[in-house]
């Protein structure tokens, strides 16, 4: 029985059909007496091996537990890695593990330890997990998040003397352990599909975990649905068909999907160590939050493009639309609102890849001839035609849309939402959280306070900022918003169907413009103000490429215009994307820095520890506070207070010199700087100690 579908374009024979000096080469061109030129349809076999396009380019030590099938996904993203061992070390920064490692009976059932794949994680490294069920996944998420807790414990309770309880109630509400929850959900979301709830189902092909960064790709589902419909010369529009298809696993397929994981792991790296690269950034109150500030959590999501070919059949290709998304979220302390920022880039891949193509190139008096289209027997196609993607905020409180770009097409503008005072400033200690001081690596969320210092100088920016350049004049875009919802529909121009009449009456058609047969970029900023929060809000955001093809209805008599011509799109099925955001922080808490004298010189001497807390104070403005006030995610939780402490002891230790001196003018020999709070009853195990030489 003839298969329906088709999946993946093989690699074409030929080059650019329209070239003359290839056309009559590869891709023979009959004339039929009427200036139509039709061409040979171009070999349609699917290469058999992966064909290794991409590979992981960045160094990258990858751990890999487990064993992957010859051909499968994990066998393919496990070639592209630049170095692999068997053993998690030191040096790690990403390990792989196999889905099936993660059973009903609580897994992995490895011998490896797991703990040391979360301690990889929390440092700054990667998890993935390739060919999970939705069942492992359960079991992956609940053994990663025990293991962080207790990493997070026992990290809290070497840094700070606290009760073991406290530090259990500080480690399950830490910024990494709420970021992954968050995470959990919302990938069981984005892969629970109609029908498909089974503990054995496919959850995803790879799932990779990073700390502020994931990636999920698609699983190949085992049916693809479309959605056929056309439109006559005048536009009128037939009711969309549904085609239901089946897909096939292949080494070369799952070799696509591996590309698309590969591709990120050097996407991710690239841009941390760029981040790393970028100067502190001071947190001045007429700054851009979005500017001063990571995101607070970044998200990719690898889909598929459907198109219909010239013999009617529908075509399935994975890893042509990659949507990124990221979001920001702050509270304003005095206004007691959160401010939500989103913004989505997608990339449709129409162009070659890797040899497989959507658009056919021709001259304009070029066609295909049709096959299985009813009456239509010459085609041309296919391009891109439309892209609709919706994002909308739900929970509790008051939401409000602040604004959305783009909002027109040929259009170049800056947005900016103001979200407090432009005089902002910080009053006590002002650290320069900036890019490279790794603010959201290590934890805190905006919070900002007008002319307080909850943020410790992190948000006291008073604005998002969202800039917008939308020149594509081939592919304008109308936005439409409805309450808090906001709609963007991108249109493509169509290439129009014409007769050029001569002796010879030549059927044509306009070539589509660039951006609808190569790579398409498309950028959506939008934020929303929450009034009385509470809670955590949803990003509810869905996204449907739209190709299409021209057909028309050629027959043979001499004098025959006006042949009968149509328009056939062929939409993806939407991916509906539904993100749990992360709380920003709320709480308030007031800590306290202290210095004692360990040891003299000589014989103690009355008032020289104020004199000496008052010079570390004078020389240290941004680091050293009596009393200061931060914002975290609970009144107990520990993630920000953490990383003022970390960070403030290690410009310390940049400037441990200069603490000498202060030291040995004074007559101390050996002095420790140390940090308290008087509400949790917590205080630093080790405080920062200088000994004068």
């Amino acid at each position: 029985m003839k298969q329906i579908m088709k999946l993946w374009m093989p690699a074409l024979t030929a080059v650019l059909l329209g070239l003359a000096s290839c056309a009559e080469k590869d891709n023979p061109v009959s004339e039929n007496g009427d200036g139509v030129q039709t061409m040979d349809t171009p070999d349609m076999t699917q290469p058999t091996t992966d064909q290794m396009t991409t590979r992981v380019t960045v160094p990258l030590t990858a751990a890999v537990m487990g064993n992957f099938a010859e051909g499968s996904t994990g066998a393919a993203l496990v070639k592209r890695l630049p170095q692999a061992t068997s053993t998690i070390t030191a040096d790690t920064r990403l390990v792989v593990l196999p889905g099936s490692d993660f059973n009903m009976e609580g897994g992995p059932a490895g011998s490896y330890d797991f703990m040391n794949a979360a301690r990889v994680l929390l440092n700054g490294g990667y998890i993935a997990l390739v060919q999970p069920t939705v069942g492992q996944t359960g079991i992956f998420g609940i053994v990663l998040l025990a293991s962080m807790v207790t990493l997070e414990m026992e990290a809290y309770q070497q840094t700070f003397d606290m009760p073991e309880a406290a530090a259990a109630r500080a480690a399950e509400s830490s910024e990494a352990v709420q970021r992954m929850k968050v995470r959990s959900q919302n990938l069981q979301a984005l892969a629970t599909r109609a029908g498909k709830e089974e503990l054995d189902d496919p959850f995803a092909e790879i799932v990779i975990f990073g700390l502020t960064d994931h990636f999920m790709q698609e699983p190949l589902p085992d049916e693809v649905t479309a959605y056929i419909h056309t439109a006559d010369a005048g536009g009128n529009e037939t009711a969309p068909e549904t085609v239901t298809t089946r897909t096939e696993r292949t080494p070369f397929v799952c070799g696509q999907m591996a590309d698309a994981a590969a591709e990120w792991l050097n996407n991710v790296e690239d841009t941390q160590k760029a981040s790393a690269r970028r100067t502190m950034t001071r947190a001045g109150g007429s700054t851009a939050i979005n500017e001063i500030m990571d995101a607070s959590e970044t998200f990719t999501h690898s889909n598929a493009i459907d198109w219909k070919g010239w013999d009617s059949e529908t075509w399935h290709y994975t890893n042509r639309v990659k949507t990124t998304i990221r979001s920001w979220g702050v509270h304003n302390m005095e206004s007691n609102k959160d401010y939500y920022y989103v913004k989505q880039s997608v990339t449709l891949r129409m162009g070659n890849e890797n040899g497989w193509k959507i658009y056919y190139p021709g001259n304009e008096n070029d066609w295909y001839t049709a096959t299985n289209h009813g009456s239509y027997n010459r085609w041309y196609g296919s391009w891109l035609s439309q892209y609709v993607t919706t994002m909308n905020l739900t929970g509790s409180g008051s939401i409000a849309l602040e604004a959305a770009t783009p909002s027109t097409d040929n259009n170049s503008q800056t947005t900016s939402i103001s979200i407090g005072s432009s005089t902002s400033t910080t009053k006590t200690t002002g650290i320069s959280w900036g890019f490279s001081g790794g603010a959201n690596a290590s934890g805190p969320m905006g919070s900002i306070n007008i002319g307080g210092s909850y943020s410790v100088g992190t948000t006291t920016g008073t604005s998002f900022t969202m800039g917008m350049t939308q020149t594509h004049r081939d592919f304008g875009v109308t936005k439409n918003t409805s309450g808090n919802t906001v709609t963007w529909t991108y249109k493509g121009a169509m290439p129009q169907y014409y007769e050029n009449h001569g002796k010879t009456i030549y059927y044509c058609h306009q070539n589509p413009a660039d951006i609808l047969v190569n790579d398409c970029d498309v950028t959506e900023d939008i934020c929303w103000s929450v009034g009385n929060p509470s809670g955590q809000y949803t990003l509810d955001a869905t996204s449907a490429p739209q190709t299409a093809a021209m057909l028309y209805t050629y027959i043979k008599s001499d004098g025959y215009k006006n042949a009968p011509h149509k328009y056939e799109y062929t939409t993806t099925e939407t991916a509906n994307y539904t993100h749990t955001l992360l709380e920003p922080n709320r709480a308030m808490q007031t800590w306290r820095m202290n210095l004692t004298i360990d040891e003299w010189e000589g014989s103690p001497i009355g008032g020289v520890l104020g004199d000496l807390e008052d010079v570390i104070r004078k020389g240290f403005p941004d680091i050293y506070a009596n009393v200061f006030t931060i914002a975290d995610k609970t009144a107990t939780s520990l993630n920000t207070i953490t990383y003022v402490v970390n960070y403030s002891k290690q410009i310390f230790g940049q400037r441990e010199d200069i603490l000498k001196s202060y030291a040995k003018s004074y007559g101390v020999k050996k002095f420790t700087i140390h940090w308290s709070c008087d509400d949790l009853n917590v205080k630093t195990r080790e405080g920062f100690t200088v000994t004068a030489e």
